[in-house]
């Protein structure tokens, strides 16, 4: 199997970076967007193998994001953990609300995040 493509969507350019470094540096392929309808696009086109969404955006938020990629047929099966600086009580009940794969509370530890993105992906 081929490296591993990670697609981060977070307005925040500097926290995707990081993020970005960390995982190339695990050995992942990674592909950034800054909002969630570049993110939706990107998708579309990359198909990643997991995405990691921040919830609030703005603009196209992280939840409207979330919904077109898994109402499109070329996105709808892709893992996606959400990430927020919200309260980590609430991150975890909209994650399961909508039936993401899981959840990150921002600031992410590099080994929490790894391991989270390791089991989304089944690895």
């Amino acid at each position: 199997m081929g490296k591993r493509k990670i697609l981060i969507i977070d307005d925040d350019p500097d926290l995707s970076k990081l993020l970005a470094m960390l995982l190339r540096a695990n050995g992942y392929g990674v592909c950034c967007a800054l909002d969630g309808h570049n993110g939706f696009m990107l998708a579309e086109r990359e198909k990643p193998d997991l995405i990691l969404l921040d919830i609030k955006m703005p603009g196209k938020g992280g939840l409207s994001a979330y919904k077109d990629i898994r109402q499109s047929s070329a996105t709808a099966s892709i893992p996606i953990l959400l990430m927020s600086g919200l309260s980590r009580d609430t991150v975890e009940t909209v994650a399961k609300e909508i039936d993401a794969n899981g959840f990150v509370h921002k600031p992410c530890d590099s080994a929490e995040l790894l391991a989270k993105i390791k089991e989304a992906l089944k690895e």
